[in-house]
């Protein structure tokens, strides 16, 4: 059986349209599954578009807060979770009436962006919303765990600390079209995740990514919430 599925780039995770760790879970879904799956990389509001203008047959790495229509959903392969990244030493015990920086574009729980005891700053990057924090022109930076941590190794900063409590956490699946095929696509994408996750395999897919951050969340672990 054939299936086109869309996505975009994502540090670490999908690098093109064969390499990164969304990409092996792809993969080897495919080949235990027998299916012919054809990914394609595109922007994320193009592959929501061609998604819901019927050109995909589903899309990865889906959210609730992305879905433009139902969708059939698979398990859930990966967490979300944003953390809080300020000035090392700097205690930050609750975030209400602090100034924090937010990327632009980025998909935010909506938890947290509702809320109006915060004042909220939106940079372009990850890398601006660091420099905004260097400055001291912010209390903090959210984004998640793994790119943050990427943002910060690109910068080169030594200053930088990250509060191992996870601000939000939000499941993430393979989103597939509300018909049969999506039905059917669904339950073999389910299989194959729960079966990597009861024999351990899910989670060593993503340790080289767990080790990544270490020195900065030592118990991050995407695949648990």
């Amino acid at each position: 059986m054939a299936l086109e599925l869309g996505t975009f780039k994502i540090p670490r995770y999908v690098r093109s349209q064969s390499q990164g760790e969304f990409l092996d879970l792809v993969k080897r879904i495919g080949e235990e599954e027998d299916i012919n799956i054809k990914v394609r990389v595109m922007p994320p509001k193009r592959v929501i578009s061609f998604f819901k203008g019927g050109t995909f047959d589903g899309y990865f790495p889906a959210l609730d807060m992305l879905n433009p229509m139902e969708v059939h959903k698979s398990s859930v392969f990966y967490y979300k979770k944003d953390f809080l990244f300020s000035l090392k030493g700097k205690t930050i015990k609750s975030l209400k009436n602090k100034k924090l920086c937010l990327t632009e574009g980025y998909p935010y729980e909506p938890k947290l962006i509702s809320r109006n005891d915060i004042t909220f700053y939106y940079a372009s990057s990850d890398e601006s919303c660091l420099e905004m924090v260097i400055r001291s022109r912010v209390d903090g930076f959210v984004c998640e765990g793994l790119t943050g941590v990427a943002a910060i190794n690109k910068l080169k900063l030594k200053n930088i600390q990250a509060h191992e409590k996870a601000i939000s956490s939000m499941p993430v699946y393979f989103a597939f079209k509300k018909n049969e095929k999506g039905k059917q696509m669904a339950k073999k994408f389910t299989r194959i995740i729960e079966r990597m996750r009861k024999n351990g395999d899910l989670s060593k897919l993503f340790e080289p990514a767990k080790n990544s951050v270490k020195y900065y969340l030592k118990s991050y672990d995407p695949t648990n919430n």
